[in-house]
Formats: structure tokens, C-alpha cells, sequence
């Protein structure tokens, strides 16, 4: 590919993501008062989807769409099982609008205790559109199997266990 079929590809996806994104003003009329309140809803964040292409690494994806290269391997955990070494020409990725990992919501879980383990503020999750969690109560939309985007988040690694060396025998 020409680099500046790659540079229209960049612009075209960029422009139909800012689209997307514009909300569009809404007119409300207060019963109490003779003003007019404009209220902007919320724009889902959407989740584009990307073709991996030859010579790729996850580094030059993460920099095409300007994220941290671990929210491509976070975000596509089923496909690269956090090894960057696995991703192939031709794998469709699935690019977050924003820095952060997935979450699939077990039984037992809470609110606070995922929050606290990806290092994020209840609000980051609760307010997140796409997570279609109601602010009033958060709970009712989660069981387990859920699948939710934590914007910010980093998921916790496991700890990691070193052999030790064996002592001599005298």
C-alpha cells in the first residue's frame, strides 16, 4: 500500500469517527422558567474494527490510533492471548475509542472491588455509554458474562513465580 493511500484510509476512518461523535443539541423548554436549556446528550463511544495489514506490529497500530499498544492486546485478548507476537496480517482487531482494557463481570463481583483492580474510579465505569449501565443503579444491568470497557483501566497481572535454583549437596 502507497503511503498516501494509507494517509486517506487515516483521514476517511478519522472523519467518520468525529461524525459519529458529534451530538447533536437538543432544545428543552423549562416549565418553571421562559429560558431555553440545550441539553447535549452523550455520545456513544464506539468501537471501530481494523484489519490488520502485512509489516504491522502492534506498536504501529497503537500509534495509528493514537492508544497505548497494550489496549490493542488487552482489547483483543481472545485473539492474542497477551502475546503481540500472534497477531497476523488479515486479523480484524477491535480498536477502543480510548485507552483501557475489557472486563467480563463474574458472579460475586462489585462495582468497587473491579474499580479497585484496574485502577479506575467506579464513575469511569458506571458513566462509560457503551457499558449501558443506568447511573441510578448500576447493578441491575450487570451479570455475570457481561462484558465491560474500563476507559483507563489496566488489568492486574498475575504474579509471577521464578524457579529457584537448586542448593548443591555437599
Amino acid at each position: 500500500m502507497k503511503p498516501y493511500h494509507a494517509l486517506l484510509l487515516i483521514c476517511t476512518a478519522l472523519i467518520l469517527y468525529a461524525c459519529q461523535q458529534t451530538p447533536t443539541p437538543t432544545n428543552v423548554v423549562s416549565p418553571t422558567s421562559s429560558h431555553t436549556l440545550v441539553i447535549t446528550p452523550t455520545p456513544t463511544p464506539t468501537f471501530l474494527t481494523y484489519t490488520v495489514q502485512p509489516e504491522e506490529t502492534i506498536f504501529s497500530i497503537a500509534e495509528r490510533f493514537g492508544l497505548r499498544a497494550e489496549t490493542i492486546l488487552w482489547a483483543n485478548q481472545t485473539q492474542l492471548h497477551d502475546n503481540p507476537h500472534r497477531l497476523k496480517a488479515g486479523m480484524v482487531l477491535r480498536i477502543p475509542p480510548v485507552d483501557g482494557c475489557f472486563y467480563i463481570w463474574q458472579s460475586g463481583d462489585t462495582l468497587e472491588q473491579v474499580a479497585q483492580t484496574y485502577g479506575v474510579n467506579i464513575e469511569d465505569i458506571v458513566n462509560w455509554a457503551a457499558n449501558g449501565l443506568d447511573p441510578q443503579n448500576p447493578a441491575a444491568s450487570l451479570a455475570p458474562g457481561k462484558e465491560l470497557f474500563i476507559p483507563g483501566g489496566r488489568p492486574p497481572f498475575g504474579q509471577v513465580t521464578f524457579p529457584t535454583p537448586a542448593t548443591p549437596q555437599p
